[in-house]
């Protein structure tokens, strides 16, 4: 009874002692407080939201300690000593100044949740690798440049959070967490994935926003449960074949690339139905795009769009032109004139073949085409639809030559450069 009695007096007495906002936690408080009471029963230890400045050594007598959190605070540093609290199964030391964690933090093996975010960390400790119990690892807005290792040893880590770093690359182990759902590292600076990353089998949600990755590793393609692809604001040219394969993605965001086209087998994604495009450099959409029959939210604005080809109707109808999200000054003259009188019906049907449908029965049965169509061809034919005709036709076809006249531009210095 009288044990009882002296445990809640502790509680009480540490309740009472986070309302005094501390500016220091030293030997002396803890004294006072019983902290260091052997075979002690306290389990948690909430100071989040003080002023505490450093933590004593004696903090690692607390063996039996199985939440702590030291979040909000102002620490700059945490003693060897934490290394001790074996029975640890949750730390917070979100919002200090932490500069480094100590390699003692190896030692709590049974550690499930570790929140370092908000701090100053440039490195994180090889002995990371020893927690292996970890269920979250929280490390955003810190100055990480590089991940140990060793991180690929956590293969019961089902968040890990890396925003707001300075990554600029990942190591190959990171593909062993094959349990992580969760992987945030947007704000850094990426240049590159591993190849490994299509190892991650289990993640349904990859960020990766304002980066600076110009590619992506066709290994993307091995994320069969990924629900949710973030990839705006990076330097992406190119989107792989096998995004085609990610058949449960539904929300995939590409605005503020370089993207010039994308892949055929992004008509593959029949559950996708939120897609941003904004902010890239396409004039097309692929033959395919109109497979994507669970499409609702499309963007499209900040595009030299040639064409409308491939677009279905759905997208346009119920819609005003602020709701549509597309950019039309690069349409012809007719093509600009249903999208803004709101004649939709009629835009669907006067871009219902693409470009190399129309080059292709071009082709076949040059008279075929009508009026509309064959201006269509000469106006929007790109590279692969004027190899297309040269390697068919005579290089004095008149709609051939219309094409090439209207790839060709002429410099002040006499030279023309065919496009």
């Amino acid at each position: 009874m009288k044990v009882k009695k002296m445990n809640q007096k502790i509680n009480d007495e540490i309740l009472l002692a986070e309302k005094k906002f501390l500016t220091r936690l030293d030997k002396k408080y803890c004294s006072k407080f019983k902290i260091k009471v052997k075979n002690g029963h306290i389990q948690r230890l909430d100071l989040r939201l003080n002023r505490i400045t450093s933590i004593p050594e004696s903090i690692g007598n607390l063996t039996r300690l199985e939440v702590l959190d030291l979040s909000f605070n102002n620490l700059t540093s945490i003693p060897e000593s934490i290394g001790n609290l074996t029975h640890l199964k949750a730390l917070g030391l979100k919002s200090n100044n932490l500069t480094s964690i100590p390699e003692s933090i190896g030692n709590l093996t049974r550690l499930e949740i570790l929140n370092l975010s908000f701090n100053n960390l440039t490195s994180i400790p090889e002995s990371i690798g020893k927690l292996t119990q970890l269920d979250r690892l929280f490390l955003e807005k810190n100055e990480l440049c590089s991940l140990p290792k060793s991180i690929g040893n956590l293969d019961n880590l089902n968040m890990l959070i890396l925003r707001s770093n300075n990554l600029t690359s990942l190591p190959e182990s990171i593909g062993n967490l094959s349990k992580v759902f969760d992987l945030s590292l947007e704000k850094n600076q990426l240049r590159s994935l591993p190849e490994s990353i299509g190892n991650i089998n289990n993640l349904t949600l990859l960020t990766l926003n304002f980066n600076k990755l110009k590619s992506l590793p066709e290994s993307i393609g091995n994320l069969s449960q990924l629900f949710n692809l973030s990839l705006g604001h990076n330097q992406l040219i190119s989107i792989p074949e096998s995004i085609g394969k990610l058949k449960h993605l539904k929300v995939l965001d590409l605005n503020s690339n370089k993207l010039a086209s994308l892949p055929e087998s992004i008509g593959n994604l029949s559950e996708l139905y939120d897609l941003s495009l904004k902010k890239n450099h396409l004039t097309f959409l692929p033959e395919t795009f109109g497979n994507l029959s669970q499409l609702e939210n499309l963007k499209l604005k900040s595009n030299p769009l040639k064409s409308l080809a491939n677009i279905p109707l759905d997208f346009f109808i119920g819609k005003n032109l602020q709701e549509l999200n597309i950019t039309v000054q690069n349409l012809n003259k007719k093509g600009r004139h249903l999208f803004y009188t709101l004649q939709f019906k009629e835009l669907t049907k006067y871009y219902k073949k693409s470009p190399r449908k129309l080059a292709m029965q071009y082709i076949i049965e040059p008279n075929s085409l009508t009026d509309d169509e064959l201006e269509r061809l000469v106006y929007e034919a790109g590279i692969n639809e004027k190899k297309i005709l040269e390697n068919q036709l005579q290089p004095d076809d008149p709609i051939l030559s219309q094409i090439i006249k209207s790839s060709t531009f002429q410099i002040p210095n006499g030279f023309k450069i065919l496009l």
